[in-house]
Order: C-alpha cells, then sequence, then structure tokens
C-alpha cells in the first residue's frame, strides 16, 4: 500500500546480503544431504550427519584389541594378527566402530571431495579423547600422508584435516613429519621405508590417519 509516496511494509522485508543470497541459490541447486541417510540438510548445517544419523557413529568400546583397537571377544587383550607379530607402533585407538554412519563419513571425505567433514569428524575423534587416556599427552600430531599422485587428484590430505579437527582437544599442534616416497603404489599398506622424515619430529608424537 502506498502511502506518503512510499510503500508500507517494505521496512518488513528481511534484506539478504550477496553471500546469504549466493547460499541460498546453492542449497536450492545442490541441496547439502546427510553423509549417511543421504536426507536433505538445513542450509545452515555444520555437521556432515543429521542429527538422526549422529547416534549411529557407535563408539569403540572395550573389549578391544589392546593394540589395533579392533573388537575382540571378552577375555582377551589382542586380535589374533596382532598377537602374533611385533609392531613398531604399539598403540591405535579408534573413536568409532568402522561400521554405519562410520563409513559414509569416512566416504564423504575420502571420495565426495567433502572436506568439512574430514575436519568435523576430527572434533567428534576428540570428544572421545579422554575415554584414552592410555595415549598420553603429545607435543604433536603428525598426519599420515598421501601417495603424491593421489594427493594431486584429492586436492587434499583427510589426516591432515581430520589431525587439525582434532588439534585444539589433544592440545597438540599439527606437524607434517613425514613424506611418502615416489615409488610406493597409492593405496598400498604402510610398510617399512614408506615414509620419510622431513625433519627430526618431537619426542612424543601422535599420528593421525583415516
Amino acid at each position: 500500500i502506498k502511502h506518503n509516496g512510499t510503500f508500507r511494509g517494505l521496512d518488513r522485508i528481511p534484506i539478504m546480503d550477496a553471500p546469504a543470497i549466493n547460499q541460498a541459490v546453492l542449497h536450492w541447486l545442490w541441496p547439502q544431504v546427510c553423509a549417511h541417510c543421504r536426507e536433505d540438510l538445513p542450509k545452515d548445517a555444520l555437521a556432515p550427519l543429521c542429527l538422526g544419523c549422529r547416534p549411529k557413529l557407535l563408539p569403540d568400546e572395550r573389549p578391544f584389541c589392546e593394540r589395533c583397537a579392533e573388537p575382540v571377544p571378552a577375555g582377551r587383550t589382542h586380535c589374533a594378527r596382532c598377537a602374533s607379530r611385533l609392531f613398531t607402533c604399539s598403540i591405535i585407538r579408534a573413536g568409532f566402530l568402522y561400521k554405519e554412519a562410520c563409513i559414509s563419513l569416512v566416504h564423504a571425505f575420502k571420495f565426495r571431495g567433502q572436506r568439512s567433514a574430514a575436519r568435523t569428524a576430527g572434533t567428534w575423534m576428540g570428544h572421545a579423547l579422554p575415554r584414552f587416556a592410555e595415549l598420553g599427552q603429545p607435543d604433536a600430531l603428525v598426519p599420515m600422508p598421501l601417495h603424491p599422485r593421489r594427493r594431486r587428484e584429492r586436492g587434499y590430505n583427510q589426516a591432515k584435516l581430520l589431525a587439525e579437527g582434532l588439534s585444539a582437544f589433544a592440545d597438540a599442534p599439527v606437524e607434517e613429519v613425514f613424506r611418502k616416497k615416489y615409488g610406493m603404489r597409492a593405496g598400498s599398506v604402510t610398510g617399512t621405508g614408506s615414509f620419510i622424515p622431513s625433519y627430526t619430529p618431537p619426542d612424543a608424537h601422535g599420528l593421525t590417519d583415516n
């Protein structure tokens, strides 16, 4: 309604700035979806899982192998693989069981290019950190490097993003100590001599991998 040369009610229409308009258009064209159930997420969602799927991230709780954190039957301290061999890395802990929503979460940042999913996963790992007092206090978090070709294809190292999300909870900086040998096949199992230190690492360091 026009009154005194102006239209009443225009002051009640919300004014959107350019970034907000861009975000709304992008959400309309390519809506964010939950990494697990694939249902639409709110346009301002910061987490890769919807509220219904987050409880499906199952914590890795004992009994599990005291070295690799794989579930084991009650009364056993090590899985068959770890009980029969000696390893340089003596303690590995997992924030969640690799099943259901956890698989979808890992696939989101490994195969779908969702960098933010890796940082969020690192944050959720940080919330699980108090359960593992045996890990102690690291001087630094060291992400395991990708094969150079895989790093170029993916555009980022997901282990580094995980470490960045975990860093504040571990009260430790992220240090890229290692680089992977060019001769190693992408996706191969880590073996002796697979990684070369870029410099002398701190005395106590925690490795992050997916």
